[in-house]
Protein backbone atom coordinates (compact mmCIF):
# COMPACT_ATOMS: atom_id res chain seq x y z
CA UNK A 1 0.00 0.00 0.00
CA UNK A 2 2.88 2.22 0.42
CA UNK A 3 4.38 1.86 -3.10
CA UNK A 4 0.49 2.61 -4.13
CA UNK A 5 0.47 5.65 -2.19
CA UNK A 6 3.64 6.61 -3.12
CA UNK A 7 3.41 5.54 -6.81
CA UNK A 8 0.24 8.54 -7.02
CA UNK A 9 1.98 11.13 -5.31
CA UNK A 10 4.58 11.05 -7.45
CA UNK A 11 2.78 10.80 -10.92
CA UNK A 12 -0.05 13.41 -10.04
CA UNK A 13 2.61 16.12 -7.85
CA UNK A 14 5.72 15.20 -9.94
CA UNK A 15 8.16 16.64 -7.11
CA UNK A 16 11.49 17.83 -8.39
CA UNK A 17 14.98 17.01 -7.16
CA UNK A 18 14.73 19.63 -4.13
CA UNK A 19 10.93 19.02 -3.07
CA UNK A 20 12.73 15.98 -1.34
CA UNK A 21 13.89 16.65 2.35
CA UNK A 22 17.98 15.46 2.06
CA UNK A 23 18.04 12.68 4.22
CA UNK A 24 15.61 11.31 2.30
CA UNK A 25 17.66 10.76 -0.77
CA UNK A 26 20.56 8.29 0.60
CA UNK A 27 20.83 5.10 -1.28
CA UNK A 28 19.04 1.77 -0.13
CA UNK A 29 20.94 -0.74 2.30
CA UNK A 30 19.47 -3.36 1.17
CA UNK A 31 19.15 -3.80 -3.37
CA UNK A 32 18.18 -6.69 -4.98
CA UNK A 33 19.91 -7.68 -8.54
CA UNK A 34 17.82 -10.04 -10.37
CA UNK A 35 20.31 -9.89 -13.59
CA UNK A 36 23.63 -11.91 -13.49
CA UNK A 37 25.42 -11.81 -9.66
CA UNK A 38 28.57 -10.63 -9.67
CA UNK A 39 29.50 -13.98 -8.38
CA UNK A 40 29.14 -15.80 -10.96
CA UNK A 41 25.84 -17.65 -9.78
CA UNK A 42 22.37 -17.75 -11.49
CA UNK A 43 20.41 -15.61 -12.51
CA UNK A 44 17.75 -13.77 -9.54
CA UNK A 45 20.00 -14.89 -6.61
CA UNK A 46 22.01 -11.95 -6.05
CA UNK A 47 22.33 -9.20 -3.50
CA UNK A 48 24.25 -6.45 -2.90
CA UNK A 49 24.12 -4.86 1.11
CA UNK A 50 25.53 -2.09 1.99
CA UNK A 51 26.05 -0.30 5.04
CA UNK A 52 28.63 2.33 6.05
CA UNK A 53 31.46 1.77 4.37
CA UNK A 54 30.65 -1.99 3.77
CA UNK A 55 29.20 -3.81 0.77
CA UNK A 56 28.98 -7.41 0.91
CA UNK A 57 27.89 -9.84 -2.17
CA UNK A 58 26.87 -13.10 -1.83
CA UNK A 59 24.06 -15.67 -3.49
CA UNK A 60 20.68 -15.55 -2.51
CA UNK A 61 19.34 -18.35 -0.53
CA UNK A 62 16.21 -20.15 -1.62
CA UNK A 63 14.24 -18.33 1.62
CA UNK A 64 15.83 -14.86 1.01
CA UNK A 65 14.52 -15.17 -2.52
CA UNK A 66 11.48 -15.70 -1.71
CA UNK A 67 11.48 -13.48 1.36
CA UNK A 68 12.08 -10.76 -1.29
CA UNK A 69 9.28 -11.63 -3.95
CA UNK A 70 5.94 -10.33 -3.99
CA UNK A 71 2.74 -12.63 -4.63
CA UNK A 72 0.80 -11.80 -7.06
CA UNK A 73 -2.24 -9.34 -6.19
CA UNK A 74 -5.38 -10.65 -5.58
CA UNK A 75 -8.37 -9.07 -7.10
CA UNK A 76 -9.55 -7.73 -3.68
CA UNK A 77 -6.21 -6.56 -3.25
CA UNK A 78 -5.86 -4.38 -6.61
CA UNK A 79 -9.33 -3.01 -5.88
CA UNK A 80 -7.85 -1.45 -2.21
CA UNK A 81 -4.58 -0.87 -4.34
CA UNK A 82 -6.76 1.62 -6.52
CA UNK A 83 -8.41 2.82 -3.77
CA UNK A 84 -5.44 4.18 -1.47
CA UNK A 85 -3.92 5.41 -4.95
CA UNK A 86 -6.96 7.64 -5.46
CA UNK A 87 -6.76 8.36 -1.77
CA UNK A 88 -3.17 9.65 -2.16
CA UNK A 89 -3.79 12.07 -4.78
CA UNK A 90 -5.12 14.20 -1.49
CA UNK A 91 -1.86 13.31 0.85
CA UNK A 92 0.21 16.10 -0.13
CA UNK A 93 -2.22 18.86 -0.23
CA UNK A 94 -3.81 17.91 3.65
CA UNK A 95 -0.25 16.89 4.62
CA UNK A 96 0.64 21.00 3.59
CA UNK A 97 -2.69 22.10 5.16
CA UNK A 98 -2.10 20.08 8.74
CA UNK A 99 1.36 21.87 8.88
CA UNK A 100 -0.15 24.88 8.50
CA UNK A 101 -2.61 24.81 11.07
CA UNK A 102 -0.70 21.81 13.53
CA UNK A 103 2.71 21.89 12.79
CA UNK A 104 2.28 18.13 11.88
CA UNK A 105 1.70 16.88 9.12
CA UNK A 106 -0.57 14.38 9.88
CA UNK A 107 -2.72 14.11 13.38
CA UNK A 108 -4.79 10.85 13.67
CA UNK A 109 -7.27 13.09 15.99
CA UNK A 110 -7.34 16.34 14.19
CA UNK A 111 -7.83 14.49 10.69
CA UNK A 112 -11.37 14.93 9.65
CA UNK A 113 -10.53 16.32 6.13
CA UNK A 114 -8.41 13.31 5.49
CA UNK A 115 -11.75 10.87 7.04
CA UNK A 116 -13.53 12.99 4.33
CA UNK A 117 -11.75 11.61 1.53
CA UNK A 118 -11.70 8.24 3.02
CA UNK A 119 -15.12 8.08 2.80
CA UNK A 120 -15.59 9.74 -0.36
CA UNK A 121 -13.56 7.09 -2.05
CA UNK A 122 -14.61 3.93 0.05
CA UNK A 123 -18.01 4.83 -1.18
CA UNK A 124 -17.25 3.57 -4.49
CA UNK A 125 -14.82 1.34 -3.68
CA UNK A 126 -15.70 -2.56 -3.88
CA UNK A 127 -17.07 -4.74 -0.71
CA UNK A 128 -13.74 -7.00 -0.82
CA UNK A 129 -11.57 -3.69 -0.95
CA UNK A 130 -13.64 -2.64 1.46
CA UNK A 131 -13.41 -5.28 3.78
CA UNK A 132 -9.83 -5.36 3.60
CA UNK A 133 -10.19 -1.59 4.71
CA UNK A 134 -12.12 -2.27 7.74
CA UNK A 135 -9.61 -5.00 9.03
CA UNK A 136 -6.24 -3.22 8.62
CA UNK A 137 -7.44 1.09 9.06
CA UNK A 138 -5.06 2.35 11.53
CA UNK A 139 -1.65 0.43 9.59
CA UNK A 140 -3.48 1.74 6.20
CA UNK A 141 -3.86 5.09 7.07
CA UNK A 142 0.11 5.14 8.80
CA UNK A 143 1.14 3.98 5.27
CA UNK A 144 -1.15 6.52 3.34
CA UNK A 145 -1.44 9.88 5.54
CA UNK A 146 1.71 9.35 7.61
CA UNK A 147 4.71 7.62 5.98
CA UNK A 148 4.02 8.05 2.07
CA UNK A 149 4.52 11.76 2.08
CA UNK A 150 7.04 11.35 5.15
CA UNK A 151 10.26 11.82 1.81
CA UNK A 152 8.88 15.29 0.55
CA UNK A 153 9.87 18.53 1.80
CA UNK A 154 7.79 20.58 3.93
CA UNK A 155 8.66 23.95 1.93
CA UNK A 156 6.88 21.70 -1.39
CA UNK A 157 3.78 20.52 0.93
CA UNK A 158 2.72 23.90 2.21
CA UNK A 159 3.26 25.09 -1.42
CA UNK A 160 0.85 22.28 -2.26
CA UNK A 161 -2.16 24.01 0.62
CA UNK A 162 -1.81 27.10 -0.63
CA UNK A 163 -1.92 26.74 -4.26
CA UNK A 164 -5.11 28.42 -5.92
CA UNK A 165 -5.14 26.06 -8.67
CA UNK A 166 -4.84 22.95 -6.83
CA UNK A 167 -8.47 22.77 -5.32
CA UNK A 168 -9.92 22.34 -9.22
CA UNK A 169 -7.50 19.68 -9.99
CA UNK A 170 -8.66 17.55 -7.06
CA UNK A 171 -12.49 17.98 -7.94
CA UNK A 172 -11.42 17.03 -11.08
CA UNK A 173 -10.09 13.70 -9.99
CA UNK A 174 -13.31 13.36 -8.00
CA UNK A 175 -12.06 14.45 -4.27
CA UNK A 176 -14.43 17.25 -3.49
CA UNK A 177 -13.52 16.47 0.15
CA UNK A 178 -10.02 17.56 0.07
CA UNK A 179 -10.68 20.45 -2.36
CA UNK A 180 -12.70 22.50 0.26
CA UNK A 181 -10.13 22.35 2.56
CA UNK A 182 -7.78 24.53 0.18
CA UNK A 183 -6.01 26.57 -0.16
CA UNK A 184 -5.50 26.54 3.04
CA UNK A 185 -6.15 28.86 5.95
CA UNK A 186 -5.09 29.56 9.47
CA UNK A 187 -7.21 28.63 11.86
CA UNK A 188 -8.37 32.53 12.72
CA UNK A 189 -9.30 32.67 8.91
CA UNK A 190 -11.09 29.61 9.31
CA UNK A 191 -12.95 31.41 12.41
CA UNK A 192 -13.67 34.69 10.67
CA UNK A 193 -14.57 32.52 7.12
CA UNK A 194 -17.45 30.67 9.38
CA UNK A 195 -18.71 33.71 11.20
CA UNK A 196 -19.17 35.64 7.64
CA UNK A 197 -21.07 32.31 6.47
CA UNK A 198 -23.63 32.22 9.45
CA UNK A 199 -23.80 36.03 9.04
CA UNK A 200 -24.97 35.49 5.33
CA UNK A 201 -26.72 32.66 6.04
CA UNK A 202 -28.80 34.66 8.80
CA UNK A 203 -28.99 38.05 7.46
CA UNK A 204 -31.97 38.06 4.36
CA UNK A 205 -34.42 36.27 7.05
CA UNK A 206 -33.43 37.46 9.68
CA UNK A 207 -33.85 41.33 8.19
CA UNK A 208 -37.20 40.14 8.05
CA UNK A 209 -37.71 39.38 12.27
CA UNK A 210 -36.21 42.81 12.75
CA UNK A 211 -32.49 41.47 13.35
CA UNK A 212 -29.96 44.03 11.47
CA UNK A 213 -26.52 42.34 11.36
CA UNK A 214 -23.71 44.73 11.26
CA UNK A 215 -20.26 42.58 9.97
CA UNK A 216 -18.48 45.62 8.63
CA UNK A 217 -15.88 45.57 11.33
CA UNK A 218 -15.39 41.69 11.06
CA UNK A 219 -15.50 42.33 6.84
CA UNK A 220 -12.71 44.52 6.93
CA UNK A 221 -10.51 42.84 9.71
CA UNK A 222 -10.77 39.52 7.07
CA UNK A 223 -9.68 41.56 3.87
CA UNK A 224 -6.57 43.09 5.80
CA UNK A 225 -5.81 39.68 6.72
CA UNK A 226 -6.00 38.30 3.58
CA UNK A 227 -3.85 41.21 1.75
CA UNK A 228 -0.68 39.41 3.66
CA UNK A 229 0.78 35.95 2.74
CA UNK A 230 2.82 33.58 4.17
CA UNK A 231 6.65 34.65 4.09
CA UNK A 232 6.84 31.37 1.31
CA UNK A 233 5.22 32.93 -1.08
CA UNK A 234 6.72 34.33 -4.42
CA UNK A 235 6.84 38.23 -3.82
CA UNK A 236 5.71 37.83 0.05
CA UNK A 237 8.28 40.19 0.80
CA UNK A 238 6.91 43.12 -1.75
CA UNK A 239 3.47 41.77 -1.14
CA UNK A 240 3.21 42.33 2.64
CA UNK A 241 4.90 45.54 2.63
CA UNK A 242 2.22 46.92 0.38
CA UNK A 243 -0.93 44.90 2.76
CA UNK A 244 1.27 46.71 5.78
CA UNK A 245 1.13 50.27 3.65
CA UNK A 246 -2.82 50.17 3.49
CA UNK A 247 -3.82 48.95 6.94
CA UNK A 248 -6.13 51.48 7.85
CA UNK A 249 -5.83 52.63 10.93
CA UNK A 250 -2.09 52.08 10.45
CA UNK A 251 -0.19 49.84 12.95
CA UNK A 252 3.94 49.48 12.65
CA UNK A 253 3.88 46.35 14.68
CA UNK A 254 1.55 44.57 11.53
CA UNK A 255 4.14 43.36 8.99
CA UNK A 256 3.54 40.19 7.71
CA UNK A 257 0.68 37.49 7.79
CA UNK A 258 0.73 36.01 11.26
CA UNK A 259 1.17 39.19 13.18
CA UNK A 260 -1.87 40.82 10.90
CA UNK A 261 -3.76 37.77 12.24
CA UNK A 262 -2.88 38.44 16.22
CA UNK A 263 -3.18 41.99 16.15
CA UNK A 264 -5.90 42.78 13.40
CA UNK A 265 -7.97 39.58 13.05
CA UNK A 266 -8.10 38.24 16.25
CA UNK A 267 -9.56 41.16 18.37
CA UNK A 268 -12.15 41.61 15.63
CA UNK A 269 -12.85 37.37 15.85
CA UNK A 270 -13.44 37.74 19.60
CA UNK A 271 -15.62 41.06 19.42
CA UNK A 272 -17.70 38.71 16.68
CA UNK A 273 -18.00 36.16 18.91
CA UNK A 274 -21.26 37.23 20.85
CA UNK A 275 -23.17 37.59 16.76
CA UNK A 276 -21.71 34.57 15.50
CA UNK A 277 -22.83 33.10 18.35
CA UNK A 278 -26.60 34.86 17.95
CA UNK A 279 -26.42 33.95 14.53
CA UNK A 280 -25.25 30.27 14.91
CA UNK A 281 -28.98 30.37 17.76
CA UNK A 282 -31.06 31.74 14.82
CA UNK A 283 -29.64 29.29 12.66
CA UNK A 284 -30.33 26.22 14.27
CA UNK A 285 -33.81 27.54 15.15
CA UNK A 286 -33.98 28.34 11.07
CA UNK A 287 -32.84 24.44 10.16
CA UNK A 288 -35.10 23.24 12.77
CA UNK A 289 -37.99 24.58 11.40
CA UNK A 290 -37.33 24.08 7.39
CA UNK A 291 -35.60 20.02 8.03
CA UNK A 292 -32.40 21.13 7.40
CA UNK A 293 -29.96 19.11 8.80
CA UNK A 294 -26.43 18.89 8.79
CA UNK A 295 -25.99 16.19 6.33
CA UNK A 296 -27.47 18.57 3.78
CA UNK A 297 -25.44 21.03 1.67
CA UNK A 298 -26.99 24.28 3.11
CA UNK A 299 -27.05 22.60 6.62
CA UNK A 300 -22.97 22.13 6.75
CA UNK A 301 -22.81 25.33 9.32
CA UNK A 302 -24.62 23.30 11.73
CA UNK A 303 -21.75 21.21 12.37
CA UNK A 304 -19.02 24.33 12.10
CA UNK A 305 -16.24 23.91 15.30
CA UNK A 306 -15.96 27.52 15.40
CA UNK A 307 -19.70 28.24 15.27
CA UNK A 308 -20.23 25.24 17.91
CA UNK A 309 -17.36 27.02 20.07
CA UNK A 310 -18.83 30.87 19.47
CA UNK A 311 -22.06 29.09 21.28
CA UNK A 312 -20.49 27.85 23.85
CA UNK A 313 -18.51 30.73 25.26
CA UNK A 314 -21.59 32.96 24.33
CA UNK A 315 -24.96 30.71 25.33
CA UNK A 316 -27.05 33.27 26.17
CA UNK A 317 -26.96 34.87 22.90
CA UNK A 318 -27.24 31.49 20.96
CA UNK A 319 -30.40 30.86 23.05
CA UNK A 320 -31.46 34.72 22.10
CA UNK A 321 -31.14 34.18 18.28
CA UNK A 322 -33.43 31.00 18.63
CA UNK A 323 -36.08 33.00 20.31
CA UNK A 324 -36.33 35.96 18.42
CA UNK A 325 -36.29 33.47 15.17
CA UNK A 326 -39.18 31.43 16.87
CA UNK A 327 -40.50 34.64 17.95
CA UNK A 328 -40.42 36.52 14.66
CA UNK A 329 -41.81 33.51 12.20
CA UNK A 330 -45.05 33.50 14.84
CA UNK A 331 -45.49 37.15 14.31
CA UNK A 332 -45.26 36.79 10.40
CA UNK A 333 -46.97 33.91 9.96
CA UNK A 334 -49.88 34.42 11.60
CA UNK A 335 -49.91 37.66 10.30
CA UNK A 336 -50.56 39.32 13.73
CA UNK A 337 -50.92 43.45 12.56
CA UNK A 338 -50.93 44.30 15.90
CA UNK A 339 -47.46 42.04 16.96
CA UNK A 340 -44.72 44.35 17.24
CA UNK A 341 -41.52 43.02 16.59
CA UNK A 342 -39.04 44.38 18.49
CA UNK A 343 -35.68 45.55 16.49
CA UNK A 344 -32.56 43.58 17.38
CA UNK A 345 -28.66 44.77 15.92
CA UNK A 346 -26.10 43.17 16.05
CA UNK A 347 -22.43 44.18 15.57
CA UNK A 348 -19.78 41.40 14.33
Amino acid sequence: MLGSARHALTACLNPAFGDYKPNELAAALLTLDFGAPAGGGAAGVSSAFGSGHTALNHDLTQEEVAAASMAPLTDAEADLSAVVQRMALAAGPLAGMHLVIDTHHYLTGRSKRNEGVERQVLNDATDAAKAIWSANTLTIRDLLWHKSIHPLAVPFLIGLATDTALPERLVRANLGSAAVALPVREGPLQTGDAYMAIYRAVATVALGHGVTVNAVTLTAALAATRAFVRPEAPNAALINAAAAGNLNPANPLVTSLQTAIDLVLKPAIATAATGAAFCYGYFKALAKDQNITQASPEGTLLGSYALQNAAKQVPGEAARGAVVYDRGTRILDAQAKRGNIIPVTINM
